[in-house]
């Protein structure tokens, strides 16, 4: 049987063809490959972020050795300390000289120094929840009441008052699990990731779901959020890096 030569232009459209398929295939399976800055980090499975006030530095926690580091917005240290401690997850600012941290295994909140002195701790709850526990920790300084992520079973989010009263549980039934939250002061809300979904998303207080974004990124743990330039800050613990994405209009 006799084949069927191509003409030149036909090649070239099939070769367009194929190289426009091999670049969708690897952009969709490269987790890295979206809209946002990567910066490695010199922190070990960072697992919590927090931004100051001023928008200029970034606060994280590691969950693997008690390091405490402040950055710049590239993730470079400039402040560092380490708690005696593990199993941090989530870290929030009280104000530019207080960090709010929580340890996953104990339940419990520590508040510490921007000098790495702890002043107080406060046990949530007596729950033994293994490694679907607190998640993440952040502060509403409006009216000092603090957010907590539950991880799984249930996937939740608990509102305690400034006594640390738990007197809300919003349970969030569209993700599979909870790893980070950050609470959004320029518009009273919340935003939470999704380490199993890859996704993250704004939430009303109430739990309604705003606006989510899939991401595609590896082992997101915690979400800081700037309203004045409308930038999430996130870490990855599986990764060692920090990721940096412009949230578009409508969200």
């Amino acid at each position: 049987m006799k084949l069927k030569a191509f003409s030149t232009p036909v090649i070239v459209i099939m070769s367009i063809v194929i190289s426009s398929f091999l670049f969708v295939f690897i952009f969709m399976n490269t987790e890295r490959t979206v809209n946002a800055d990567y910066f490695e980090l010199s922190i070990a499975e960072p697992s919590g972020i927090a931004i100051t006030s001023d928008g200029k530095f970034l606060w994280i926690i590691s969950d693997d050795n008690g390091h405490v580091a402040k950055t710049t917005l590239a993730g470079e240290i400039v402040r560092e300390f380490f708690l005696p401690h593990k199993q941090f997850e989530g870290i929030t600012l009280i104000n530019d000289s207080l960090l709010c941290i929580i340890q996953e295994s104990s339940n419990t909140l520590f508040f510490v120094t921007d000098k790495g002195e702890i002043l107080r701790r406060v046990i949530i709850d007596t729950g033994k929840y293994g490694n679907d526990g607190y998640e993440g920790v952040t502060y509403n300084k409006n009216n000092g009441h603090y957010f907590l992520v539950k991880e799984k079973k249930p996937v939740e989010i608990v509102e305690l008052d400034p006594d640390f009263n738990i007197i809300n549980r919003i349970k969030i039934k569209k993700f599979d699990d909870l790893s980070g939250i950050c609470y959004n002061y320029d518009e009273d809300n919340l935003w939470v990731v999704s380490d199993e979904d890859k996704s993250i998303a704004k939430i009303a207080l109430d739990g309604t779901v705003l606006g989510e974004v899939k991401l595609k990124l590896p082992k997101l743990e915690g979400i800081a959020y700037n309203p004045q330039n409308r930038t999430l800050y996130m870490v990855s613990d599986e990764l060692n890096a920090l990721y940096v994405y412009k949230i578009a209009a409508g969200i």
